[in-house]
């Protein structure tokens, strides 16, 4: 008899993958000791206000992306940061073996050969920062990275399953694991369709819930734990209509987080508004006045690499010396012009390690005065001529266009959507990619990202007064990615569709064209998208597109003629406009009665759009579909008309419009089912509830001078229960 070999069962939960190209198996960690003890010291307060987490604040290239990473790879989840680092375009891979060191490793101590300008900490001051770090790192349990050019790392559903499928992978949470393997339901609830449809659900039941009884029951240690969230503001680029982001998500939640379960978030500064809800203390990187600490950190830096390559001593010697007064003039003067930013200073200390810049007199006019200065410098090293800059300018657009990174293959597709006459060649395609290498980074996947998120926005985007030379445009990007999508044989998925949406919308390539051609742009957009995929109604009822809508791109899905009354797979087969009018996304039910939806279609369990916003509370939407002549007096399978609903869950503004609404309009139900019927039902709803101001206002009705009694009595009994 063979047996199979026995298999454990798996954990359907799969962590994103991250990569992090600015990070590269060969960055050096320098600093930042009072960083990590200023998080610890915090976190173990007995503060309330302040021991729930840590935000992070700085500006962009000011090593906020690296404190995290270097936590991640001291953490358990550290075998993983072989993931997060890309490798370094100067490792050959001949060289690459199992055991080198992790990426963010300390550098051995500073030498001494040169007196760095602050007294370093004692000793034990050291030792305490270290160990401050080292505890820091073994209390994290998750890590995410928002990434503006990877939309899915900034999405609220697929945060909600990395960080659970994190949470299971770490050692001092096997009891978790272990119960989501023993409870199926646990894991379907963080499932990704789950989270999409409510991720707060799935996070409160799926992961808070199960780790506080376990904490309870003594299943996992007692002691606090971490989970780091990089780049809050990256996700704020990916801002669904509809929906929280990764910020608004958090602000909710945290009051649920246990008191032992701490997050340590980054976010920069022009954009730390959006985390004033977090109750979070706050570390900044960039107050160089008033923190020496930052000071210290940047001089040991430079000292670092200044030491570390006999290149640069070469290049920034004057007359063949290196004193302390030269050394102490270079490091303020690059000190001051970083204003703390650590890419600045490792950009420019790269190029001078290569000999692009040679410092050989003491005015240092050749320094570069800004990162906008550096990429200048990297872009005209690279690109001598306008001409030799519009070979690669296409895969630039597209690549800064794109929701995604793309891989080499993909970027050439999409180039070549764009031609008309003749196509680009591959070989000729590959000479202008390599010539972007140290710009595009390729990731482990194939997929091709910026280096930094800053060169991103940098191509984009200037300030005032500065140089617009090497700038991209975002909106040819858009164009070819749309005209890639609309050439591709197959059938676009339903992600697709609304990509493409994103992308015509994006590209707008028709603008100026209607008052030639006499037809609206945006129905030029509409007829553009029909042609392109069949599948627009099953986009407008995805559950992406249900749950976080896009108003403008389901717009254009309607106009190329996506059915506004498709049914959805969701609550009972239930119309689209149901599920908005349940949801309570306003704009999202106009649209959708704008162009004609069934304003009494049915779901399966016979309740109308009127039915859900009245049990969900939405004033606006009821008032919206009352305008459409939507019916008040419709029954659903259990009898129940949408006042009833209204009065079971407790939504008295409802129950007042809905009994002011012209019921003798509706009587499709030939005078059997009367508004006194139904004031009647809510009353007994109401009161059933326990929902006091709704059982006296229903009692307090005016009583007309007809026949017809509308005001509820006491101990009649209503003809849905027979209950009094």
């Amino acid at each position: 008899v063979r047996f199979a070999p026995y298999r454990p069962p798996d954990i359907s939960l799969k962590p994103l993958l991250f990569e992090v190209p600015s990070i590269t198996t060969e960055s050096v960690f320098v600093g930042r000791d009072w960083v990590f003890h200023e998080i610890d010291a915090q976190l173990q307060s007995s503060n309330a206000s302040v021991n729930r987490g840590v935000v992070i604040v700085g500006n962009i290239g000011f090593g906020k992306t690296a404190i995290i990473s270097r936590l991640v790879a001291l953490s358990c989840h550290g075998m993983r940061m072989r993931q997060i680092a890309s490798d370094s375009p100067h490792a050959s891979p001949k060289h690459v073996d199992a055991n080198r060191e992790l990426p963010l490793t300390q550098p051995p101590s500073a030498h001494s050969s040169i007196t760095s300008g602050s007294c370093p900490g004692t000793p034990e001051m050291r030792r305490r920062q270290e160990e401050a770090m080292r505890r820091l790192a073994s209390q994290v349990v998750a890590y995410h990275y928002c990434q503006a050019d990877n939309a899915y790392t900034c999405l609220v559903p697929e945060f909600v399953h990395n960080v659970a499928a994190l949470l299971c992978r770490s050692p001092q949470f096997v009891a978790y694991r272990e119960q989501l393997l023993r409870e199926p339901h646990l894991q379907s609830m963080l499932s990704l369709r789950s989270c999409v449809q409510d991720p707060m659900a799935s996070f409160r039941r799926g992961v808070l819930e199960p780790l506080e009884n376990l904490h309870k029951e003594r299943k996992i240690p007692d002691e606090d734990f971490i989970i780091l969230i990089d780049g809050l503001n990256e996700a704020e680029f990916h801002k669904p209509d509809y929906g929280d982001t990764i910020v608004s998500f958090l602000s909710k939640m945290i009051g649920k987080f246990p008191s032992w379960l701490k997050l340590v978030v980054t976010v920069r500064t022009s954009l730390q508004e959006i985390i004033k809800l977090l109750p979070f203390h706050r570390i900044f990187l960039d107050r160089l006045e008033e923190n020496e600490a930052i000071d210290q950190d940047l001089q040991a830096y430079i000292l670092h690499r200044i030491h570390s390559s006999s290149e640069i001593q070469n290049n920034i010697s004057l007359n063949g010396k290196m004193d302390n007064t030269t050394f102490g003039k270079l490091s303020s003067h690059l000190k001051t012009l970083s204003q703390g930013s650590y890419l600045y200073l490792k950009l420019t200390f790269d190029l001078i390690e290569k000999g692009y810049l040679v410092l050989k007199s003491s005015s240092y006019k050749v320094v570069p005065v800004s990162l906008s200065e550096v990429y200048l410098l990297q872009c005209n090293m690279k690109f001598p001529t306008q001409s030799s800059f519009d070979r690669v300018m296409p895969l630039l657009n597209v690549a800064v266009a794109s929701l995604h990174p793309l891989t080499d293959e993909h970027i050439f597709q999409a180039i070549n959507a764009g031609n008309i006459e003749g196509t680009l060649e591959w070989d000729d395609f590959q000479q202008r990619m390599e010539n972007l290498s140290m710009f595009l980074i390729k990731r482990r996947d194939m997929t091709r990202m910026f280096v930094h998120p800053s060169f991103r926005e940098w191509l984009i985007w200037r300030e005032e007064g500065e140089k617009t030379k090497f700038l991209c445009d975002p909106r040819s990007g858009h164009t070819l990615l749309a005209f890639w999508f609309s050439r591709q044989e197959g059938k676009l998925n339903r992600q697709q569709t609304i990509e493409l949406g994103h992308h015509i919308l994006k590209a707008h390539i028709f603008k100026g064209l209607s008052k030639k051609v006499g037809v609206s742009s945006s129905i030029l957009q509409g007829l553009w998208i029909s042609y392109s995929t069949e599948g627009l109604s099953m986009a407008l009822a995805s559950l992406r597109n249900l749950y976080t809508p896009n108003i403008k791109v389901s717009r254009l899905l309607i106009l190329g003629g996506a059915n506004v009354n498709y049914r959805t797979e969701v609550l009972n087969n239930a119309p689209i406009l149901c599920v908005q009018s349940h949801l309570g996304y306003t704009e999202m039910v106009a649209l959708l009665l704008e162009f004609g939806a069934n304003v009494d279609a049915a779901s399966e369990s016979g309740l109308t759009p009127l039915g859900y916003a009245a049990a969900a509370g939405f004033l606006s939407i009821v008032v919206l579909l009352c305008k459409k002549r939507a019916k008040v007096d419709h029954l659903d399978k259990n009898g129940q008309c949408a006042l009833v609903h209204a009065a079971l869950r407790g939504h008295l503004e409802v129950v007042k419009f809905l009994i002011q609404c012209d019921w003798t309009m509706a009587g499709q139900q030939q005078g059997v089912f009367k508004k006194s019927h139904a004031i009647q039902q809510a009353l007994i709803a109401a009161a059933s509830m326990g929902y006091t101001e709704i059982v006296s206002y229903l009692l307090d009705l005016p009583e007309k001078d007809e026949e017809e009694v509308e005001r509820a009595q006491i101990n009649s009994f209503d003809s849905l229960w027979g209950e009094t």
